[in-house]
């Protein structure tokens, strides 16, 4: 896996099946995205690309709590098959309306894929709808896939960073592990 803060540094040689979040807490609804991410991969040429920001977008002055360690997550995508992680400063495109973003992607990459789901927002505060963003991907590359994938549910609530942290903080563990996929452990809350 390589991690990139330029979209320039992305070899121009293959097309890239995508997605785009802040993955600050790795848990079965990233999991899932990642694994359908893998499934468009067809042939080497095909490349998986994950977007995502430097420090969350709610993380505008330091305080946010991360779920994982960003070196636990980088650790996940590969272990997903990730080839490259586009990590973009939030602040410096937090006013790009979404549409002008999509357009950006789609002049300096060839895309072949995108993973997204219907909580998915981008752009410009967040104007960017999943019915937005594959309107105007289709717009502007008639022959990229898109698959919108429902939200991983868990006792009918959505799995969410937000959710797995309430319930580690109330101390019930063994329903985060659930949420999670795995075994929670403190250290991988560290700071780097």
């Amino acid at each position: 896996m390589k991690l990139v803060y330029n979209i320039k540094d992305i070899p121009k040689k293959y097309r890239y099946i995508f997605t785009i979040g802040n993955f600050d807490g790795f848990h079965t609804g990233h999991q899932k995205i990642l694994k359908a991410l893998l499934k468009e991969k067809k042939i080497p040429n095909d490349k998986i690309l994950l977007i995502t920001f430097v420090v969350h977008t709610r993380d505008i002055d330091g305080s946010y709590d991360y779920l994982t360690s960003k070196k636990d997550t980088e650790k996940f995508f590969a272990l997903y098959g990730v080839d490259f992680v586009l990590k973009l400063d939030f602040k410096k495109i937090k006013d790009v309306e979404y549409d002008e973003f999509l357009k950006w992607l789609n002049d300096n990459l060839d895309l072949k894929a995108m993973i997204l789901t219907e909580k998915l927002r981008i752009g410009h505060n967040r104007k960017g709808t999943t019915k937005k963003i594959i309107s105007t991907l289709q717009a502007l590359k008639n022959d990229i896939a898109i698959k919108c994938i429902p939200l991983v549910v868990m006792d009918h609530k959505p799995v969410s960073t937000t959710a797995i942290k309430k319930l580690i903080q109330g101390g019930n563990f063994r329903q985060a592990n659930k949420l999670l996929g795995y075994k929670y452990r403190a250290s991988d809350r560290q700071a780097e």
